[in-house]
């Protein structure tokens, strides 16, 4: 819920309120809209429950989307007393004229800021570490700011074309430039940077905009420590920042029955019951009977093993397809998205019923807390070939056993540093037109293995997690304000971020498993069959027995990946007969048919 807009336009008061109204017509699920007008500016939020502020202070104004889960922290280091009736604009007007720039580095919590100096006539915008809340920015010559790309449009009264090479390269890496979109001119915000946006007074009508980082991942800390240490520091950090993450008003907490979201309900059970029983906390489970990726029976273990006053939700996903949703779904977002969005719709629709609006949500532990084999490849060039041998002999990998499980080892351990497209879609590597797709991969892989970066390969991959993280939730984000929820995602804390990004990889698994420093910090919080489970559920079964999601396509020479040769003749070939056939569908097929949605609801027929 809750969002920020901005326009910047000589045109005038009513103007700019008209292009704002526009702008608002379009989110209106978002919230009530508040505006401010100074010379050549609109700022505005729309508000749900108290998840957007705006606020005059000084010579500044100030408009937030989200909120600051460090107040707590910073307020014994600041000079500036607040009241209780304070809100995040409030303390971010007055924190930010004592600090400037430098306060953007000390906040923790899901945010996008907008901050209007009156005196000198600067606009600055600020995203968090990883990009919780969205924010996106279309220039004309005049400037549009808003959380929805769908607002930038009505705001902007035309509509952009599609980004295609954007398009292709969110098909084969998912995101590797963050600041493109799908549409053409319309540009993301970078997280953990600011931007200043300063009129040109050289050219009327004209706006000359910076950015800069005001974070960088720290370097991995290379020292002779044993992994108990690791884990003690682990365990206070998710005490922490699940700590942060509760809201002040009751909540619901979406339990999958995986690793992530067993941690995060087994730390508010059993350290801080307080936190979550008598009503304060529910629990909202999706269960899919019959299929691989019901999980039951873990989610019964958890529940049982936290014998707290709270009330548990399993949902029956039976007559739940993917089918029913997606058209709507693909109406109403601004990005490509993966076949399990629909679960958002299911959960939101729970959560009005139980009259809850905000949701925790267990995105994150495997960006950051999972580690990634690929430090293999670093031992293997840089000559630590006894280790090597060691960790291939006695890591376990998800659950695969015997030659299987050797020949992945053996590949993250022996492939070149690089990466390698998904597995689906096209030789379009063959196509000059998308050439800047891998030109910027390189680039990418230079940044990564720039200054002193000790295990390239795994830092490569670290900052992909960054990447694909922010335009994940942005995606989710979306999706839960649109039925009017606000999402929370504990593990997004630029604490455990900094954490993973310090910890040597090989802690994280310890030489033996996927997540094992995780399992170790929460050993004595997690239910036993948790802590112990090694195999990642695919979510990915129940959508590849929904025999509507081709069919409702057409021909599948009609869709667009077709038409505009982003997919192979084979891959085709096999659309083809998949669509005559009533088996149960791959998962590329699957991806390939999402992603045809998802072009469809933004662009049409191309």
């Amino acid at each position: 819920m809750g969002a920020l807009l901005c326009v910047l336009d000589e045109g005038g008061f009513s103007r700019r309120l008209e292009l704002a109204q526009r702008m608002v017509e379009k989110s209106s699920y978002r919230g009530e809209a508040e505006f401010y007008q100074d010379e050549n500016i609109l700022l505005g939020i729309q508000s749900n429950a108290g998840d957007a502020s705006l606020t005059e202070y000084g010579v500044f104004v100030v408009a937030v989307h989200g909120f600051i889960s460090n107040w707590g922290d910073l307020k014994r280091t600041w000079s500036h007393a607040f009241s209780s009736s304070s809100n995040d604009a409030d303390k971010l007007a007055a924190a930010y004229r004592q600090l400037g720039h430098g306060l953007f580095e000390q906040l923790r919590g899901e945010f996008s800021i907008l901050i209007w100096n009156r005196e000198c006539k600067r606009l600055v915008a600020v995203r968090d570490t990883v990009g919780c809340r969205p924010l996106f920015m279309l220039r004309q010559p005049q400037v549009l700011l808003a959380s929805e790309i769908r607002q930038l449009r009505a705001g902007a009264g035309f509509e952009p074309k599609p980004d295609l090479s954007n398009i292709v390269q969110t098909m084969l890496y998912y995101h590797i430039d963050q600041s493109r979109t799908s549409f053409e001119g319309v540009e993301r915000l970078l997280p953990a940077s600011f931007y200043c946006v300063d009129y040109d007074r050289k050219a009327s009508g004209h706006y000359q905009i910076h950015s800069k980082p005001y974070w960088q991942p720290p370097e991995t800390e290379y020292c002779k420590r044993d992994i108990r240490s690791y884990a003690d520091e682990l365990d206070v950090i998710l005490r922490k920042i699940i700590t942060r993450a509760i809201p002040d008003k009751p909540y619901a907490l979406a339990l999958s029955g995986g690793l992530d979201s067993a941690t995060i309900w087994c730390y508010l059970a059993k350290t801080m019951p307080e936190k979550c029983d008598k009503g304060q906390a529910i629990t909202l489970s999706l269960l899919y009977p019959g299929l691989a990726c019901d999980e039951s029976d873990y989610i019964k273990k958890i529940l049982a093993d936290t014998p707290i006053d709270h009330k548990a939700i399993l949902i029956d996903t039976s007559n739940e397809w993917l089918s029913d949703y997606i058209e709507e779904i693909s109406s109403q977002v601004d990005t490509l998205f993966i076949s399990s969005v629909h679960s958002i719709d299911v959960l939101s629709k729970k959560m009005k019923e139980e009259k809850r609006q905000t949701i925790l949500v267990g995105v994150g532990g495997d960006e950051w807390l999972q580690g990634a084999i690929d430090y293999l490849n670093d031992d293997f060039r840089s000559g630590h070939w006894l280790r090597l041998w060691r960790d291939l002999v006695t890591t376990k990998f998800r659950d695969l056993d015997g030659l299987a499980r050797w020949r992945r080892l053996l590949r993250a351990a022996l492939r070149p540093v690089g990466y390698g497209a998904t597995s689906v879609q096209a030789p379009i590597w063959l196509n000059d037109q998308y050439q800047d797709v891998f030109n910027q991969v390189q680039r990418h892989r230079a940044l990564a293995s720039q200054g002193k970066l000790k295990s390239r390969v795994y830092i490569d991959w670290m900052l992909t997690q960054i990447v694909q993280a922010g335009t994940g939730l942005e995606l989710m984000e979306q999706r839960f304000a649109y039925h009017g929820c606000e999402l929370r995602s504990p593990y997004m804390d630029r604490d455990l971020i900094e954490f993973s990004f310090r910890t040597p990889p090989r802690a994280l698994i310890g030489g033996q498993s996927l997540k094992f420093l995780m399992r170790e910090a929460a050993a004595g919080i997690l239910t036993p069959s948790i802590a112990s489970r090694q195999q990642k559920t695919n979510f990915s079964s129940k959508p590849q027995k929904d025999s509507r999601l081709l069919e409702q396509l057409g021909p599948v020479d009609s869709w667009n990946l077709v038409r505009l040769g982003l997919i192979s003749d084979r891959i085709t070939a096999k659309l083809r007969r998949s669509a005559k056939g009533s088996h149960a569908y791959s998962s590329v097929e699957i991806n390939l048919a999402v992603y045809e949605y998802g072009i469809r609801g933004m662009f049409g027929r191309l």
